[in-house]
């Protein structure tokens, strides 16, 4: 009888390649993970590792449920033995923290971990050119609770009154900084070759992208332009126009000093 520790080494020798999309909330990466896995062959990237997934396995420093947990990832994200997975900047820190602080890895680098778990690793890192956008679209599906739509659901969710607030905007844009600064020291310090994608190009040629990445991946065969499908609806609107321009309008020096205040005064009361 097997052991779970014997399933789980059976489950990484039967993946060939991985992938891991590397992104930031808001930057396109769930349109390009969902274009992916539709093709049904180049395995299903999604963000297993989001903190509303595991936080409990982390915090509660459960080594043995967490193994379990990643053999349930493997499964899940395997296709043609091909794995992949979405991660956002913290689910990578996170991810990498425990595994060196609970599974024994603490002398391992980042990449002997990461091929260890998600054997012959390939990267793709997608980002957003305009910050004030992405800042905008987390903000309004922070408030809606509306984070993605499928084309294949006709029904709109119905949605709270938004409010523009441009100091959470204002915010988020510098925490979208900071991810993006985080992932690029990662690139760097691990020499890493990334093929990267760029939100507002991907969209313009979806199709084309698409292909190169599986190329990238050296994953046969190439598909068909008409094997590519797009399953999810464009959810900027007139909203998330109307509040960029609101934005622009308020200095953002005004912003930070009140940022600022607003953080120095929580430490006082």
């Amino acid at each position: 009888m097997f052991r779970s520790k014997d399933l789980y080494l059976l489950q990484i020798m039967m993946i060939n390649k991985s992938y891991v999309i590397c992104s930031i909330g808001r930057s396109g990466s769930t349109l390009l993970a969902s274009t992916i896995d539709n093709l049904g062959y180049c395995g299903s990237p999604r963000e297993y590792f989001n903190p509303n997934k595991v936080a409990n396995l982390m915090e509660n420093y459960d080594a043995s449920a967490f193994r379990s947990y990643l053999e349930e990832v493997l499964e899940k994200g395997t296709t043609n033995g091909i794995f992949g997975v979405k991660m956002h900047w913290e689910d990578m820190r996170d991810f990498l923290s425990f595994t060196r602080k609970n599974l024994g890895y603490k002398k391992k680098t980042d990449l002997e971990i990461i091929n260890y778990f998600f054997p012959n690793t390939y990267f793709i890192y997608i980002r957003r050119e305009n910050i004030l956008k992405q800042a905008i679209s987390t903000e309004i599906a922070q408030q809606s609770g509306v984070w993605s739509q499928k084309i294949s659901n006709n029904q709109k969710k119905r949605v709270q009154r938004l409010y523009f607030n441009p100091l959470a905007i204002y915010r988020i844009q510098e925490g979208i900084k900071r991810h993006e600064g985080a992932w690029e020291k990662f690139f760097r310090k691990n020499s890493l070759d990334v093929y990267e994608v760029v939100y507002e190009n991907f969209c313009q040629s979806i199709e084309t992208t698409t292909i190169d990445i599986i190329k990238f991946l050296e994953i046969e065969p190439l598909p068909e332009r008409n094997d590519i499908k797009v399953s999810l609806h464009k959810q900027s609107n007139y909203i998330n126009d109307r509040w960029e321009k609101y934005y622009n309008l308020i200095p953002e020096n005004l912003l930070k000093n009140y940022s600022q205040l607003r953080s120095r005064l929580k430490q006082y009361f």
